[in-house]
């Protein structure tokens, strides 16, 4: 949309029903069919058709039309772009923003292979649940003395619980999320009909099934067939991170011909502790050994967390600016000396 936008900068939209409609000159987002493989666009109408809106990039020489995109319908304006005498409302670099801080929250679910959605739910969460902590330990003081407090500095020991729950939250989905029961069906077919692709009655045949590790944490998978008919290669595999496992699992067809399935109960933890002790654990109960590996999380996050900010009230005072090199240093002897 250059000039009227550059890359990476950000715009006032609303709703089209707000700004009175779509009209001829309008800067709009809509749900495009074709254009970047089906992704919201932002480009100028330029005109109408009973079919919907033309439109076209300010910087473009043709018409989305004139291209492979179809006239977009009403139904698929998501959003229309706010102008003030003719301009559009452009905030610059909001967009190289967004784009920053979502990389920072992939950043932080990466390693559990969690989405960023999901991570900033949990920090929204972990935050509210800060200040109304914070809030209510000040519940018994002056309210003038509440404000000077804020002013101070913050808790270090809602920090310390704060990343403690926070890692244990994402850890918990991740180890839930890659954990369930995997379904193998077959055909127990004919052994005397030849070509219909399943497994002639009696017999066994060998397949296998893949387990994935979605972030770069390794994890160790615990593998258990309840099917009497069937027989796992392994039962515990090492999941490096973003890694990709096969396992090849053993099926024998009953007599009877006709459609079953195997099932093969699939449980994943953070390799965090040695997979005998995992396997262990969740031979007993999954729960206990999620419990074990959560444990251990939180023991390692709190004290690295009191190690780092304590369990006091942190201040906030102002300091006179230091370059960051002398800060680094400073604040590494602190830690040595403490």
């Amino acid at each position: 949309m250059a000039p009227t936008m550059e890359p990476g900068d950000g715009f006032v939209a609303l709703p089209p029903a707000i700004l009175g409609g779509v009209d001829e000159g309008d800067v709009v987002t809509f749900d495009a069919q074709n254009i970047e493989n089906g992704r919201l666009t932002t480009h100028r109408v330029v005109g109408e058709t009973p079919d919907g809106y033309v439109t076209r990039g300010d910087a473009n020489p043709f018409t989305d039309q004139q291209g492979d995109e179809p006239p977009v319908p009403r139904d698929r304006v998501v959003a229309e772009a706010v102008q003030v005498g003719g301009t559009v409302v452009v905030i610059p670099n909001l967009g190289d923003a967004v784009s920053a801080v979502r990389g920072v929250f992939a950043a932080v679910g990466d390693p559990f292979g969690l989405t960023v959605n999901q991570v900033v739910v949990f920090v929204l969460v972990a935050l509210l649940a800060a200040y109304l902590l914070d809030d209510s330990g000040a519940a018994g003081e002056k309210r003038t003395d509440r404000s000077t407090r804020r002013a101070d500095g913050f808790s270090g020991l809602l920090f310390v619980v704060g990343a403690v729950v926070l890692v244990l939250t994402m850890a918990t989905l991740s180890m839930t999320a890659a954990s369930g029961a995997i379904a193998v069906p077959y055909d127990s077919v004919d052994p005397n009909a030849a070509g219909q692709g399943g497994i002639p009655a009696g017999t066994t045949a060998n397949t296998s099934i893949e387990l994935r590790n979605g972030g770069v944490v390794p994890m160790t998978a615990v593998l258990d067939s309840p099917s009497q008919n069937a027989d796992l290669a392994a039962e515990r595999v090492s999941l490096g991170p973003r890694g990709n496992q096969s396992v090849n699992l053993s099926i024998t067809a009953p007599p009877s011909t006709g459609s079953y399935e195997v099932t093969v109960e699939r449980r994943q933890y953070l390799a965090v502790l040695p997979a005998g002790v995992l396997a262990e654990l969740s031979a007993v109960d999954h729960w206990l050994a999620v419990l074990a590996v959560d444990l251990l999380l939180a023991l390692v996050v709190g004290l690295v967390g009191i190690r780092l900010v304590g369990l006091g009230r942190v201040r906030l005072r102002p300091t006179r600016s230091l370059p960051f090199e002398v800060g680094l240093v400073r604040w590494l002897r602190s830690l040595y000396r403490s």
